[in-house]
């Protein structure tokens, strides 16, 4: 199905680009505060969950890995939400397929509420809650006026806030266009989604004979921080954003000085792309890497993952503190199996929780496996 494009999204589009430009910037030096800056950092497993003999559970392509308040591992995989408790023991998988009660056809995401387990399904769009012991309670349905839902952001006082996007309509030619990825907020007892705030992300677009299709360029990356902030990133450049949902607002704006990383050109048959109407359109080849790869949150720290790498060091993360100010930077010397994951962009395969770090990662032998890493304070 593809959502109809509104004229309210294209003027919100640009009044929060009106917004970003009126804004002042905190621009930071290359160099952070900190006199130990630049040093290596080597985590520690201590964990790894793979399906080698695993019987209810497979990993096929693992993504979306989240770790609850609990210490609970998720992972979505295909037609599985699979749920590990602290230990790496399997607990069960949430997601029973089909379109009946509690039932998912189609996986879309999940976050962790006080009480609850909160499910995206699509197809059609409807929030699942299921409480502490996976049984499922309830289902919302959710009416988006034609606009993609594809995550949930944060949770927060009963409000629901999630990350939808719109479909560029083009026509002649394969061209690279802005598209709005917006935030709204879905209230029990209120219906519809209420938009908050637009932002573009650049994108390559084609259509042909009526059908459309769409490979983003650069990423919309948001990550909650002190449970009422989204730290974002929507595009190529360095620079990030500190949105407070609650004032429905960007209260901060900031960057330092960074050397663009070249991309190596990949090959025409490793590029992904789309086939419309019998014709193959393929992600054009980009300069530069986007500068950044990831956000991660530790503790009072906004770590920015970025697309710098160095073969005996790692790859470098970039510290800031809730003002913007850039502090510290350190690299993590992760495996190489590891890293793939920051290039091929997939979603969410690093979380931070206190001192230890999560990943997905591919063995050599190209199955799948999570590890949990002890990296300190």
């Amino acid at each position: 199905m593809i959502p109809r494009k509104r004229l309210g999204l294209l003027v919100a589009c640009l009044v929060a680009a009106g917004a970003l430009q009126a804004q002042q910037i905190i621009e930071n030096p290359d160099k952070p505060l900190s006199k130990n800056a630049g040093r290596v950092v080597v985590p520690k497993e201590v964990m790894a969950i793979s399906d080698e003999g695993a019987r209810d559970y497979y990993f096929k392509y693992p993504y979306d890995l989240q770790v609850a308040p609990d210490g609970s591992i998720f992972v979505e995989d295909v037609d599985q939400l699979l749920w590990f408790d602290k230990n790496g023991r399997f607990v069960m998988n949430l997601q029973k397929k089909g379109q009946g009660p509690g039932e998912i056809l189609q996986l879309g995401d999940y976050a962790f509420a006080e009480k609850n387990i909160i499910v995206l399904a699509l197809d059609p769009d409807r929030l699942l809650y299921f409480d502490s012991s996976g049984k499922f309670e309830r289902e919302t349905p959710l009416r988006n006026e034609g606009e993609f839902i594809n995550s949930i952001l944060l949770v927060l006082g009963g409000a629901n806030y999630l990350h939808t996007s719109d479909w560029p309509r083009v026509t002649g030619e394969a061209r690279y266009v802005d598209v709005g990825h917006s935030i709204k907020t879905e209230m029990e007892g209120k219906e519809g989604l209420i938009k908050h705030a637009t932002f573009p992300v650049k994108t390559y677009a084609a259509s042909v004979g009526g059908a459309s299709g769409c490979l983003p360029i650069d990423n919309f990356i948001a990550a909650p921080y002190h449970n009422k902030y989204l730290v974002l990133s929507h595009t190529s450049e360095y620079l990030l954003k500190i949105y407070d949902v609650e004032a429905s607002a960007v209260i901060r704006a900031f960057r330092r000085a960074y050397r663009h990383i070249e991309q190596v050109p990949v090959p025409e048959a490793k590029r992904t792309g789309v086939i419309l109407n019998g014709k193959k359109f393929l992600k054009p080849n980009q300069k530069f890497k986007n500068d950044i790869a990831d956000i991660l949150v530790h503790n009072d720290e906004i770590w920015v993952v970025t697309s710098t790498r160095d073969m005996n060091k790692g790859v470098l993360v970039d510290v800031f503190d809730e003002k913007g100010a850039y502090t510290d930077c350190f690299y993590l010397k992760l495996p190489e199996q590891a890293l793939r994951r920051l290039d091929v962009d997939v979603p969410r395969s690093y979380v931070v929780q206190g001192d230890f770090l999560y990943a997905l990662e591919a063995n050599e032998d190209e199955t799948s496996v999570i590890k949990k890493y002890k990296i300190g304070s």
